[in-house]
């Protein structure tokens, strides 16, 4: 029996092809981050999850459009990713990392640096900035050796453990109508009087928090929520500044939720790692959900929905955000309908490589003409015959 025998220059475009895209036409967004500005700036950040490193996205027109511009933290996966409240004025953005502490942008994130000095630990799951950071420069950060906290900004950290009860909390928050008010949680919530710099445990929640959204007015009204993750447990909110919670599950279809918010108007906003956008108008309930204009749930992942950020004016203008592994999506009727936000440019090179000696489609040639393989995202693979100088040989073709 006689065997085919495959051409190089095919081989090479089958392994340029395998494993480039997550699924089309959109890579995986697991962060996206609102402006406090975003209706004047219009200003949106995102993560977006490549293979071997993470990149950033920035959009300056409401999400309409986006530009790459940055691999700030390269291999390392950022978890968390803040704005400073001031953020039109001092551009400040911080971003938590796995394996690599607390990264820092003073230029809306074109720029970074590490801002580690003083934490002992590498993996951060949380960074949460002061309402009146432009006065007191103080931050909170969350990793897996404790609680830290700044007061300049982020140059230099110290130790925040005081008063902690248990495992180190993985999620933090200050109130955002309190400078003096904060609250950090993992499985045991404790809440602080004096910006963070002493904690009291106040109430234990049935699983480890994922996520914590404080209300606007939360020294006042007391309204908070926390979510699980992929574990399931759903949505449970307080309305006493922490000391005790309940479970908000009428109408909460799939429980494990990734992500809630609560927005500028009191409304519940929460995600799914099943692929469904919740809102519950107060924080009684009931929740209403809605998938439409989400792009199918893809086969590669079985979590979908990661993260959830409502514009700052959510209760004038509707406008809602979701990070999914299927991409970016929009809303600007509270969550209704939704479009899909196109982050990467369909024909972004992802991986190159030059073939002597061969052409796409045709027999060896001399080793002098090379052929220029390029794998672009959503794309497919195409191919450019290259001269001795790596331009384009006279009549060269190109299928990209």
């Amino acid at each position: 029996m006689s065997r085919r025998r495959i051409p190089f220059v095919a081989v090479m475009i089958a392994w340029l092809a395998t494993g480039l895209r997550a699924h089309a036409p959109h890579d995986v967004v697991s962060l996206v981050a609102v402006s406090p500005a975003f209706p004047t700036d219009g200003t949106l950040l995102a993560v977006v999850r490549l293979t071997d490193h993470d990149l950033f996205a920035r959009s300056v027109d409401g999400g309409l459009t986006w530009t790459e511009y940055a691999r700030p933290v390269l291999a390392r996966r950022v978890l968390t990713l803040e704005l400073s409240p001031d953020f039109a004025q001092d551009r400040t953005v911080l971003a938590g990392t796995a394996t690599d502490g607390v990264w820092r942008s003073t230029d809306a994130g074109i720029t970074w640096t590490p801002a580690n000095a003083g934490i002992a630990g590498t993996t951060v799951t949380d960074v949460a900035f002061s309402p009146d950071f432009a006065r007191d420069r103080a931050v909170l950060a969350a990793t897996t050796s404790g609680l830290y906290r700044s007061g300049d900004g982020g140059d230099t950290w110290s130790s925040a453990d005081a008063g902690i009860l248990g495992p180190a909390p993985t999620v933090v928050a200050f109130a955002p109508d309190d400078p003096l008010t904060a609250l950090a949680v993992r499985r045991r919530v404790h809440l602080s009087s004096d910006g963070g710099l002493t904690w009291t445990p106040v109430q234990e929640l049935p699983a480890a928090a994922r996520a914590l959204a404080l209300s606007s007015g939360f020294a006042t009204d007391g309204i908070a929520a926390a979510s699980f993750g992929p574990a399931g447990g759903g949505v449970v909110v307080t309305a006493d500044g922490g000391a005790s919670w309940l479970p908000l599950v009428d109408g909460l279809s799939d429980p494990a939720v990734n992500d809630v918010e609560i927005a500028d108007d009191g409304a519940l906003l929460a995600v799914s790692s099943g692929g469904t956008f919740f809102r519950a108008d107060d924080s009684n309930g009931p929740w209403t959900s809605s998938v439409q204009g989400f792009e199918p749930p893809s086969p590669q992942s079985g979590d979908h929905f990661t993260d959830v950020a409502p514009s700052p004016a959510f209760g004038a203008d509707g406008t809602v955000f979701v990070a999914a592994f299927e991409g970016c999506f929009s809303s600007e009727d509270r969550g209704a309908t939704w479009r899909q936000a196109d982050l990467y440019d369909l024909r972004t090179v992802k991986r190159l490589a030059v073939v002597a000696g061969a052409t796409a489609g045709g027999p060896p040639t001399t080793a002098a003409t090379r052929t220029l393989l390029a794998s672009s995202y959503g794309g497919g693979p195409a191919a450019r015959r290259l001269g001795d100088s790596g331009a384009p040989a006279p009549g060269a073709a190109s299928s990209g």
